[in-house]
């Protein structure tokens, strides 16, 4: 499952070593860290003709533990082979006329994987969701580095790519949780001008100039005498969602004009509030994701996590009671096996449990129960 291993070679034997069955493949996510030669692990298993799709993400996660280095090497099983889709940022893609897809049912579970640091991907969440609709659960994430320098991320039997994303139809079984533990602290607020992902204006005012004076009453700091992110992994935005929890927005830089650049599009006129949370708040959320997914006791079904970078960044020491909670509570009625828990930490999260609309998420936690058939 997790091994600690970056050498592409190394790496290449052990994916070699699974012994799949006819329609399985592996899943491999690298720790950033890792610096593995991606293309030539990509070579490696071509050679050999091993099915695979993978992705490079900014730490893994494993049991209670997140790892900087190494790989997770996951068997999963499914009836259609990945797809790779390109071009995500430039639009410049049909999912209605992809031949890979086609064929595809409209029901089961399918692993979305993106480039988090492009753009459009909102566009293309939704293009997903028109495809199959709400009878298909989703699970994914964004991927890429915590440089917030964007490079390949994603690859396939086809390369190394930015811009992209991978989807796979997965066989599986899975339930889903999907939470974040944080609350409004000011708002509304409209964005009335936004480009993408960057938030111009706020209530017709430079948007920076809006979030510091919130920000810096609320928090009790100065932007001034720390660095943005200091401040603002505690104060995130939400974007209202009618009879649910917020759809959260990280901002993570001020670009030169003023503007609040976020992991995620933020949509012309949307209605923000300015939120905020503790390690008490989120710790718990994650709990009330995992028994989201109902766990049952009679089912033999590993935890899928994809949980947000800047979520460690605010846990930080207390991190791993966030994955504790998870665990626990997955674990809670089981008598004989234990689940394993793994996954990743990412550039944004990706799901719908089956209703509702397909969204990508900042700061949330994503809880899967997978069950292979």
């Amino acid at each position: 499952m997790y091994y600690n291993l970056t050498n592409a070679d190394k790496i290449a034997v052990e994916v070699k070593a699974l012994e799949l069955d006819s329609n399985e493949l592996v899943m491999i996510y690298v720790a950033e860290g890792s610096n593995t030669d991606v293309t030539r692990l990509i070579a490696l298993l071509n050679e050999d003709k091993v099915p695979f799709f993978g992705a490079v993400f900014p730490r893994l996660i494993f049991g209670n533990e997140n790892m900087q280095t190494g790989v997770l090497l996951v068997k999963v099983r499914s009836e259609y082979p990945p797809v790779l889709v390109k071009d995500v940022k430039d639009k410049s893609y049909d999912l209605t006329e992809n031949k890979g897809i086609a064929g595809w049912s409209e029901e089961g579970t399918l692993m979305v994987l993106v480039d988090g640091l492009t753009s459009n991907v909102g566009h293309f969440l939704k293009a997903v969701y028109n495809r199959f609709g709400n009878k298909m659960k989703f699970m994914g994430a964004g991927a890429g580095y915590l440089t917030l320098k964007q490079a390949p991320c994603l690859f396939t039997s086809e390369g190394y790519f930015e811009d992209a994303a991978i989807l796979c139809h997965l066989s599986a079984n899975c339930t889903l949780g999907v939470k974040h533990g944080w609350d409004p602290v000011f708002g509304p607020l409209v964005a009335n001008k936004t480009e993408a992902n960057v938030i111009k204006q706020l209530n017709w005012r430079p948007a920076y100039e809006v979030y510091k004076e919130v920000v810096e009453k609320a928090s009790g700091k100065s932007f001034d005498d720390h660095e943005f992110v200091e401040i603002s992994k505690g104060y995130p935005f939400g974007l209202d969602r009618a009879g649910g929890e917020s759809v959260v927005r990280d901002p993570i830089v001020v670009d030169e004009d003023g503007g609040l650049v976020c992991l995620g599009e933020v949509p012309e006129h949307s209605v923000l509030s300015i939120l905020n949370g503790d390690n008490k708040s989120l710790i718990e959320a994650a709990e009330l994701a995992a028994k989201d997914c109902a766990p049952n006791p009679d089912v033999d079904a590993d935890g899928l996590i994809f949980d947000c970078i800047t979520r460690v960044m605010f846990l930080e020491d207390d991190y791993s009671s966030e994955l504790d909670a998870v665990i626990s509570t997955i674990n809670k009625e089981r008598s004989g096996k234990q689940a394993q828990v793994y996954g990743a930490l990412t550039m944004g999260e990706i799901s719908s449990p089956g209703h509702g609309f397909l969204e990508l998420y900042n700061k949330t936690i994503v809880v899967a129960l997978v069950d292979e058939p």
